[in-house]
């Protein structure tokens, strides 16, 4: 699982590209087009941990390039992060669909463990 490096970027508005030690890394949000478009919104780049661009017990340096179409461009939020990737990377919450109750779900008689 620790084969992948994760950044976590806040809002971009509205597009971007991300250079890690002058190489482009990661763009546009994941998806295609070009700078000049409109891809508001979080950022989450996953990038493989032997990426010839990370340079292991160095100083790496991280830019990002934004591209505003109109108003305050930029960087907001607070929720940056750099980490390797483990096995909660890939979980995600329902909190929409139902809950099953009954003899076939495992969770609804704890006792009978």
């Amino acid at each position: 699982m620790k084969d992948t490096l994760v950044l976590y970027m806040a809002d971009i508005d509205d597009n971007d590209e991300v250079f890690l030690n002058g190489q482009l890394i990661a763009k546009y949000g994941g998806r295609n087009g070009g700078m000049q478009e409109r891809h508001y919104g979080k950022r989450m780049y996953k990038i493989p941990a032997n990426h010839p661009a990370i340079l292991w017990d160095k100083e790496n340096v991280l830019a990002v390039r934004i591209f505003d179409t109109s108003g305050d461009g930029g960087l907001y939020g607070a929720d940056f992060n750099l980490h390797m990737a483990d096995i909660m990377e890939y979980v995600k919450y329902d909190t929409d669909g139902d809950f099953a109750y009954g003899e076939k779900t495992r969770w609804a008689n704890l006792s009978s463990w």
